[in-house]
This record gives C-alpha cells, structure tokens and sequence, in this order.
C-alpha cells in the first residue's frame, strides 16, 4: 500500500514538531533545572538525631540565552538541627565569583553573580538532624525552577531524541516499502 510511507511522514513530522515544541518552552524560558539529594555521611544504624547527612542542590541554567544575575542561594537547617559545612562547587566552565560562601549558625547563604546558560552549581551543606530548607532567589529575574522529568530530559537531549526519531522512521519507511505495506 502506497499510503504507509505517507503515514510515517506525517507521524515523524509531528513527533518531531511535538518533541521542538516541548523542548523549546524549557530552553525558551529563564529556566534553572534543579534536583537535590539527601545522603548519609556514617553508618545507617546510628541513630537519625546524631547521624551527619550532606544535602547536595544541584543547579543547571537550561536556558538558550538567559543569564541569572545575583542569585542567591539560602539554606536553613530547623531548630534543633546544625549545619556543619557549607560549599559551592561549579562545574567548568562556571565559577562562584569572588563572594564568600557564608554559614553562621543553622543558615547557609551564597550569592552567584551570574549563572550563564549550561552553567553547572553543586551546593552541598553537611548537617545533623534535619534537612535544611533551600531557597534560591534572583532580585530583578524572572526564574522558573524545574525537577528533573520529561521536560528537562527533553531539554537537554532534544538533538538526539531527534535524530534517533528520524532513523526509527526512515527505517520503518524502508521497510514498509520493502515490504508493500
């Protein structure tokens, strides 16, 4: 049947137009993907009140052409808890600036001059009892904060998805032609 390669098409075409669209609204926007993780520092049987944990908040600019400016990063642990270490790590090619990193007593506070697009932050506090509230703030910026999903995998691998998409229809294309579907 002549119709099939005509079906493939027009399913491609508005896969891949799906896919764009999808994408193009992350990338489009002041968007920061964000994901935190709560890990153990010791021993699992020691008990929750005692037992150090580390938060890491992992920051990424998915943004095509937005920059963050005066971004300012604020962990505080709840009473009764404490914040032993604090740190901003960026991974290249970004950079924290030349503002200290500040803990004083159950808070946390950074403040990023600018966070370019694909611009990588791990913020890692080390604390006891627990877990330390995050808040991120931008004076003067619009800022969209997304977990990791379907819109940031998108995001972030749309040129693959896109060509994988392509060769999964030219190869069914063929095939329904090989085979006069």
């Amino acid at each position: 049947m002549a119709t099939t390669p005509l079906f493939v098409s027009l399913f491609t075409g508005i896969l891949a137009w799906s896919i764009s669209h999808l994408a193009d609204r992350v990338i489009e926007s002041p968007s920061l993907l964000y994901s935190s993780t709560v890990e153990s520092l010791t021993d699992p049987s020691i008990s929750i009140e005692t037992d150090p944990k580390t938060l890491t908040v992992r920051l990424q600019n998915l943004s095509r052409d937005k920059t963050f400016k005066n971004v300012e990063i604020l962990l505080t642990a709840p009473a009764g808890s404490s914040m032993n270490a604090f740190r901003i790590t960026p991974t290249q090619p970004a950079h924290e600036g030349n503002n200290p990193q500040i803990l004083a007593g159950l808070s946390g506070r950074a403040l990023l001059p600018e966070i370019q697009p694909n611009w990588k932050f791990d913020i890692v506090a080390e604390f006891v009892g627990e877990t330390p509230s995050v808040r991120i703030s931008a004076p003067n910026s619009v800022m969209r904060l997304i977990e990791p999903g379907f819109e940031a995998t998108l995001a972030k691998n749309e040129f693959g998805i896109l060509v994988a998409v392509v060769f999964a229809a030219t190869l069914l294309g063929g095939l329904s032609i090989k085979n006069n579907w």
